[in-house]
Formats: structure tokens, sequence, C-alpha cells
């Protein structure tokens, strides 16, 4: 279910790509004729998507004849190329959801200078955080920071007296391990140190029972450390595998 208030975990409430990798000639000299579709343009798109849907009325979503298939929007020459979207009507573990309204505002603080790090450093950090949620790399050698939270699914997992365990602590865990493929880094914004990625979260041979989704995940990194997580997938199996493929390595979609 879509909702107004909360439509997707994170930065700028849903996560928006321009990308202009394998455009025919036609499209290409179109893209040049027409202004670049800018954060206000990915916005607008975000808004009359969301509208389109809760109001049942699809007729304003600008969409390109070509592959059309939680929202990610990929806008070529300003018609939507691209939908990748995850909904989830239930309980987290028996949690209800929280009472959120609206995308935590530290995804859009700007950070200062000296607590940014290169676009190399958060792309690395992200992976070192899928590494150890696939239990090649140990918990302890992640960078967190002291004060990282935890959303999944609109639920706080950490720090809170249903679950009084701190991000990392929360590993000693050993169930808490699925194989994470697929990843697909589509922003690295250094400037307020935001990651957006989207994997398949595999079952390990020794936990098959382990619920497998694609998963959005957004970070906060703050003088490289993890301040800040939110996640969002199916929590009933019913989304295993994204049919989008891999990004090349080190190579997110958009750096802002």
């Amino acid at each position: 279910m879509v909702s107004r208030s909360y439509c997707v975990a994170a930065w700028l409430g849903c996560v928006l790509m321009v990308a202009g990798l394998g455009q025919s000639g036609a499209e290409a000299t179109q893209k040049a004729q027409e202004p670049d579709c800018n954060r206000r343009c990915l916005l607008e798109f975000l808004q009359a998507y969301t509208e389109g849907l809760l109001d049942n009325d699809t007729s304003r979503i600008k969409v390109a004849s070509s592959r059309f298939y939680m929202v990610r929007l990929k806008v070529v020459a300003r018609q939507v190329t691209e939908v990748e979207e995850i909904s989830h009507d239930g309980m987290l573990r028996g949690n209800p959801p929280s009472k959120l309204t609206q995308a935590d505002r530290i995804y859009d603080a700007v950070l200062p200078p000296d607590e940014q790090v290169s676009r190399a450093e958060l792309i690395a950090t992200a992976n070192k955080y899928f590494d150890v949620v696939s239990g090649t790399l140990n918990y302890q050698d992640a960078p967190w920071h002291p004060e990282c939270s935890r959303l999944e699914d609109a639920v706080l997992t950490v720090n809170q007296p249903e679950s009084a365990g701190s991000c990392a602590g929360e590993f000693e865990n050993p169930r808490l391990k699925w194989i994470v493929k697929n990843r697909r880094i589509y922003i690295a914004d250094v400037e307020r140190g935001i990651v957006m990625a989207v994997s398949n979260f595999t079952s390990p041979p020794e936990y098959p029972n382990n619920n497998a989704s694609v998963a959005f995940e957004v970070f906060k990194i703050q003088d490289g450390l993890i301040r800040h997580i939110e996640a969002m997938f199916r929590g009933d199996s019913s989304m295993k595998t994204s049919t989008w493929p891999d990004l090349p390595p080190e190579t997110p979609a958009t750096s802002h």
C-alpha cells in the first residue's frame, strides 16, 4: 500500500535517478534538446507518480513505451523508463510499524566538509555492511557510529526497549545472516553522506528459513561511520529476486 506520508524509507521521500546509458540515437537527441531533469523535476515526478497510484488515476504519469515495470524511478528525457517498488502491509517480527509520517531529516542534512568522505569510501562502507550481513566480515570490523540507529519497514530495531541492541551488537546473533547478491548502488551523495542501494538478500544454507527478499537500504554515513540505516523489504518471502541486473563495480548510477 502506498502512503502519502511514508512512501519510501528515506532521503527525498523516494529515491529517483537520472540515467542516460543505453539510449538510442533518437532518445539521446531528444534529451539533448530538453532541459535535464533536476532535483525539482524528479520530485515532481515522484509527486505525480504517488498521487496517481493513490487516486487510481495514472493518466498524468508520463511513461515511456519501453521497459516499464520502495519506489525507484528512472527518468530519461522526462519520461519514466523504470519503476522498482516494494510495499509491505504487515508487521515486522510481531512489531507494528512506527508512526513515522515523513523521512528522517538526517538524510537531507548537508555534512560539514570535515565530516564528508569520498564517493569511493561511501560505496566501500555500504559494501562493508553487506559483507557483515553475509558473514564475510566480522561485525566489529565495520565502521559503526556510536549513535547508529536502524529501521526496518518503519520499525526501530535497535536502541529501544523491544530491541535493546546496537547496530553492531545485533550481529552477535549468528542467525542474522543473508547472502547479499545483486548489489546495486544507485546514489552516493558526498555532501549529505547518503548511499542508496538495492540488493537481493538470499537465505544462507545454514539458515534456509531466513526470509529472502529484495531489500532497499539507505545509509547516512558521517565521519566515515554508519550513522543511520533504513531498510524496506517484503516480510513474507514473496519478492526474492529483482529483474534489474548488477551495476558495474564502483559505479553508482548518480553521485548526487
